[in-house]
């Protein structure tokens, strides 16, 4: 069993699955851009030249593609890093914008950093982890100041007097209040 592994954390295959797809999403709108760019130019040379030469061009001759020209591995690498840092609810995220980007008819050589920008988008809105400190100030926001008023301009001897009350309702924090547990 030399060859034979399998992924064993699923994650791994759902980011694995993600990043073939956004891949493929790309090659694909890079050929359709392509080939939209070549009618536009056989076009524009009918136009200049009125005349179609087209019947006489013969098959082109073997060259690199021009998805790899456009799309080189490292550009290719980057993208796929980035697209295995997502998560599966993000997917679809990043294909819509970037299929709602591709609407206004861009350049292929634009498509990669179209597609990077638009991960880079999804995973900044992604939310980030709360730091203990975060937490315990907006627990703290939440249980202890909801009956605590601030008002902005003075008001009458009764209504500072309600706040004094409020401020008397709120737990106190001080350390002589708290005991460390028996063990």
């Amino acid at each position: 069993m030399l060859f034979s592994w399998q992924y064993s954390d699923e994650n791994k295959t759902n980011s694995f699955s993600i990043c073939d797809a956004l891949m493929k999403e790309l090659d694909i709108h890079i050929k359709d851009a392509l080939k939209e760019e070549h009618m536009k130019e056989n076009d524009r040379r009918k136009a200049e030249y009125n005349v179609d030469y087209s019947w006489l061009v013969s098959a082109p001759i073997a060259k690199p593609s021009a998805i790899d020209t456009i799309l080189p591995p490292l550009v290719r690498l980057e993208l796929e890093e980035l697209s295995l840092s997502l998560a599966t609810s993000e997917y679809i995220e990043v294909v819509n914008s970037f299929r709602e980007v591709m609407n206004h008819c861009h350049p292929a050589s634009h498509l990669p950093n179209i597609m990077r920008s638009c991960i880079h988008q999804v995973i900044q809105r992604r939310k980030q982890p709360e730091s203990w400190s975060q937490w315990a100030l907006r627990r703290a926001t939440q249980v202890g100041f909801r009956s605590f008023r601030v008002s902005p301009m003075p008001a009458s001897v009764t209504d500072s007097n309600d706040d004094i009350e409020a401020c008397r309702s709120i737990p106190d924090f001080s350390a002589s209040n708290w005991r460390s547990p028996d063990l």
